[in-house]
């Protein structure tokens, strides 16, 4: 009979994976999805609420036992690159509420609104999420709950970005997205320019 290896040996999918971490391999994204959802709803302690900046999107669990200070003095500079989307059609893209939830939480522990400057690079299937009411509702049949989303993201400071490749091969023209958004030649463009203006991806 074969022996399956300890968690810790070099064979392990335990150990590749605490590997790929030390390496700073896995995306933030990808970490925090490696505990099951059910797990969680299971175990949570308290329950999520939205605001202070945005009221409606974005709601975050308040963690009064920090072990690691958070630095209200900081400037944060992130950008978050989305190119999924939600399963079906119209309803929130949890990828771009995780902006919101990045408000809210940093806001929520005393970082000032000022403090924050962040970005949003969309691309891939996430592209539809930008578009207008009349356009969305004439492709998809129904109304596109990104745009409340998108227009609070806009209010807060938050850049939003629109891969131009992404939108010229699903034939979205730029009077078809919503105000808040801008055509940049490439999701690999905007994120390269934002990185030379000191952004951070958050995945």
């Amino acid at each position: 009979m074969t022996r399956s290896a300890a968690p810790g040996s070099p064979s392990t999918p335990f150990a590749r994976l605490r590997r790929r971490i030390g390496a700073g391999v896995l995306p933030l994204a990808v970490l925090c999805s490696l505990v099951p959802v059910d797990a969680l709803d299971a175990q949570a302690l308290g329950t999520p609420t939205t605001g202070p900046v945005i009221e409606d999107f974005g709601p975050v669990f308040d963690v009064p036992f920090l072990e690691v200070e958070t630095d209200t003095e900081m400037i944060y500079r992130v950008v978050f690159e989305v190119a999924e989307t939600s399963a079906n059609p119209g309803d929130v893209n949890p990828y771009i509420e995780s902006v919101a939830r990045f408000l809210n939480m940093q806001a929520r522990a005393g970082v000032p609104l000022e403090n924050m400057q962040l970005a949003l690079v969309l691309h891939g299937s996430a592209a539809k999420d930008a578009l207008a009411p009349l356009p969305f509702q004439e492709r998809w049949g129904t109304s596109n709950r990104n745009i409340e989303l998108l227009a609070a993201l806009g209010r807060a400071g938050v850049e939003i970005y629109m891969c131009g490749q992404s939108a010229m091969s699903r034939g979205l023209h730029d009077d078809d997205l919503v105000p808040e958004v801008q055509m940049a030649l490439s999701a690999m463009t905007a994120i390269a320019m934002l990185k030379e203006r000191g952004f951070r991806e958050v995945n």
